[in-house]
């Protein structure tokens, strides 16, 4: 996972889906990044910006893209 700063305090995160190889990015203020890395436990909850988007964070926990879970285990809407 590669980090770009962005000049409005922000951050974009991009990486790789391990699955597909699709390329995601993830916009984060700088200040959920950087409790992020002080965080010895390295919690998901420090990005409080993305609490609410399920896809998101699992990208960040798993590197698995919502297409990539498509590709793996189909569709689980049922």
């Amino acid at each position: 996972m590669l980090t770009e700063y962005r000049d409005d305090e922000t951050f974009t995160l991009i990486g790789r889906c391990v699955v597909t190889d699709q390329i995601i990015r993830i916009i984060l203020p700088r200040t959920e990044l950087f409790r992020y890395c002080l965080n010895p436990n390295r919690s998901i909850d420090a990005f409080e910006s993305i609490k609410d988007d399920r896809d998101l964070r699992e990208f960040l926990i798993s590197g698995i893209s919502p297409a990539g879970w498509q590709k793996m285990w189909g569709n689980n809407d049922e």
